[in-house]
């Protein structure tokens, strides 16, 4: 163990923070830590670099979600001077996600997904996240697909000077309702690996595939 971070105990906009470290993510100089219940369900995170951990920059969810439950920090991903941070329970659990951008020391809001018109109720986006060299991958397990409630889907974004624009959806069209495609992901290099634990297999309901 070579440190132990703790947020318990300390007061946030005077309310006690409760489920410090719910999603984590490392880079190479860098730790976000997802706190989604501060301020009553709003959601944090918290960024450390790993050359002060004693210390951390919060950062709460950007001005146009004011007014709506997130648990924002739910889900989070780091990659070099790249963060996202998802909210999938945001508007009844329609979901969202916050690209944050490091300048220096300082992390702001590179640009948001948060289209409460595009889904319905139950898509869960940005419950599973993964980024790599201006690339994000975001999961929306609650998506439909042909009929298939909570079939999943998986949203890829590029990035192009500080701009993400959506280039493909990944679905199985296979799956069957509640199958939860995009729960989980993983990416490394041009590899992306897509969890599917509701899915079934060999006759196994809910094995799950990945």
């Amino acid at each position: 163990v070579e440190a132990t971070l703790q947020a318990g105990g300390v007061h946030e906009s005077s309310r006690m923070v409760r489920d410090f470290g719910y999603a984590l993510a490392a880079s190479d100089m860098h730790l976000i830590a997802g706190i989604p219940s501060s301020n009553d369900d709003e959601g944090a995170v918290r960024i450390f670099a790993w050359s002060a951990l004693g210390s951390s920059t919060r950062i709460g969810p950007p001005p146009v979600t004011e007014g709506i439950d997130l648990r924002y920090g739910e889900a989070v991903a780091i990659f070099g001077d790249t963060a996202a941070v998802g909210a999938p329970a945001a508007l009844n659990e329609i979901g969202g996600v916050d690209v944050l951008r490091r300048a220096e020391w300082s992390w702001s809001s590179e640009q948001t997904f948060f289209d409460f018109s595009r889904w319905p109720p139950g898509t869960n986006f940005g419950a599973a996240l993964a980024l790599g060299q201006d690339v994000l991958a975001v999961g929306a397990p609650g998506a439909d697909v042909a009929q298939e409630r909570g079939a999943g889907r998986v949203l890829i974004y590029t990035r192009s000077g500080s701009s993400w624009s959506e280039v493909a959806q990944l679905v199985n069209m296979n799956a069957r309702a509640g199958a939860n495609f995009g729960a989980a992901l993983a990416l490394e290099g041009d590899l992306l690996v897509i969890g599917e634990p509701g899915a079934d297999f060999n006759g196994i309901r809910e094995a799950g595939l990945v």
